[in-house]
């Protein structure tokens, strides 16, 4: 596992270090850090992760890595999950991980799948970028490209399609939506939810 920590070692120091902090950066994690965070590969997922895995069909993300981070060292706010496809690596807050009342209720396992399945199909980590800044819906557009963008419309088309076939109706996944977007980002959901639900 040394080999995994040191490839996303500059990734999770992003996530679990605030960038407003200048003291709490360093260029890597040290040890004891480290030494908090599960690694594992989504091979090794339990039955309900694996749920997912097993929809998005594709034996590639079998070799992607897990983390999962202490609630203490996370400081993505109310986000649960973050990944950095061009490493093949997924963050998820321990907390959400770990719930054993409705693990992942929201799918977030295979948002980020997909966003790992969008730039394994990307010929080069330059198009994958170009792709995260190139708007989903031009008449959308707004001062940025998230959500409304070509990677974020395929990883919430995959999740909300996987909960879709789930029982989840749409008033139930705008209802979790709200805890993590603003209201001007429903205008980009609200449109890929038309998409799904037609």
């Amino acid at each position: 596992m040394e080999l995994i920590m040191n490839k996303g070692s500059e990734f999770i120091s992003k996530v679990i270090y605030p960038a407003s902090d200048e003291s709490l950066q360093p260029n890597t994690i040290c040890d004891g850090d480290t030494s908090k965070i599960n690694f594992f590969k989504t091979a090794d997922l339990n039955k309900q992760y694996r749920l997912q895995l097993t929809a998005m069909h594709d034996a590639r993300l079998d070799n992607v890595t897990i983390a999962v981070v202490p609630d203490a060292v996370w400081t993505k706010g109310r986000q649960v999950s973050e990944s950095d496809a061009g490493n093949m690596l997924i963050l998820f807050k321990e907390s959400y991980f770990r719930t054993h009342i409705y693990p992942d209720k929201c799918a977030w396992m295979t948002h980020e799948l997909a966003h790992c399945q969008y730039r394994l199909n990307c010929k080069t980590e330059k198009f994958y970028q170009k792709k995260l800044k190139t708007y989903a819906y031009t008449d959308l557009q707004s001062n940025h490209p998230y959500p409304n963008n070509l990677v974020e419309q395929y990883a919430f088309a995959k999740q909300f399609q996987f909960l879709q076939k789930q029982g989840i109706h749409r008033v139930e996944i705008h209802g979790f939506l709200k805890v993590f977007y603003s209201d001007e980002d429903f205008i980009f959901f609200d449109r890929l939810l038309d998409e799904i639900f037609e």
